[in-house]
């Protein structure tokens, strides 16, 4: 396992040498893993559920949760190992995406909670 996790330490660095000084804009999603820490992002916002309507959607809306738990469990990786995911800013989204895709979810967010207050 730790020669693993060097091999992926170092292609890490190898490719952050390459991109050095090449970001599109200042982010705060791009950190510097700790020696003791892999490369995997996690949040349990990740596990989707609403009143059991993520039974009717065709994929397992909770796979991250379960696989993150699989790790847990074959002490692979604990809390401390893994990288807290951080929420995207809207510098962000925009080096994917156009300002008008973003105000159209602004507006469809907008639009279901004047939905929900009749």
């Amino acid at each position: 396992t730790n020669s693993l996790k060097e091999h992926v330490r170092k292609k890490m660095s190898e490719q952050k040498s390459r991109n050095k000084g090449k970001l599109l804009h200042n982010t705060n999603l791009y950190i510097d893993l700790l020696s003791t820490q892999w490369p995997i992002v996690y949040s349990s916002d990740y596990n989707i559920s609403f009143l059991g309507l993520e039974k009717l959607h065709p994929f397992d809306s909770g796979k991250w949760g379960k696989i993150v738990h699989f790790l847990k469990e074959e002490k692979l990786i604990s809390d401390e190992t893994i990288v807290k995911a951080q929420e995207a800013q809207e510098d962000d989204l925009l080096v994917v995406h156009t300002r008008r895709y973003l105000n159209k979810l602004k507006f469809t967010e907008y639009q279901k909670s004047l939905d929900s207050e009749k």
